[in-house]
């Protein structure tokens, strides 16, 4: 777990790892993330209108918000299909938006963490999506 309690370990996966104990580790890392995004939100005030400068911010908490939304529906999907509970789970898209990190100078330094720890965890699934597809190719 890092200093923030997400339980993020940072790293690459270990493409030796069973792939339940994988998708369980990375849900994990996500739902903590949520958490995370969920108190973030808590500690503004509530029905506050955004101040001037904050309309931004409020931009990049929604990527985080989007790219930990696609994260958590693939991992649940993926571990569905491989218990034989559902459809093949569909890739999980390479979007450019949701990898692009915030051009803006100043953000809050909690904002700013929440943003690279969901990049990292949106690449990490979206590079086990297309090692799952590349077996299934070679499977079929």
């Amino acid at each position: 777990m890092d200093a923030r309690g997400w339980g993020m370990a940072g790293g690459e996966d270990d493409p030796g790892q069973d792939p339940c104990e994988r998708l369980d580790r990375l849900l994990g890392e996500a739902m903590g993330l949520v958490q995370a995004t969920k108190h973030y939100l808590e500690r503004r005030p509530a029905g506050a209108m955004p101040a001037l400068g904050e309309l931004g911010h409020l931009c990049e908490l929604g990527r985080v918000t989007n790219r930990l939304g696609q994260v958590v529906g693939w991992l649940l999907r993926r571990k569905a299909e491989l218990a034989g509970a559902g459809p093949a789970a569909a890739a999980i898209e390479d979007d450019p938006h949701c990898l692009r990190q915030p051009s803006l100078a100043e953000l809050p330094p909690a904002l700013s963490a929440l943003l690279d720890a969901s990049a990292v965890l949106y690449g990490r699934t979206v590079r086990l999506a297309e090692a799952g597809e590349r077996r299934q190719d070679i499977v079929h």
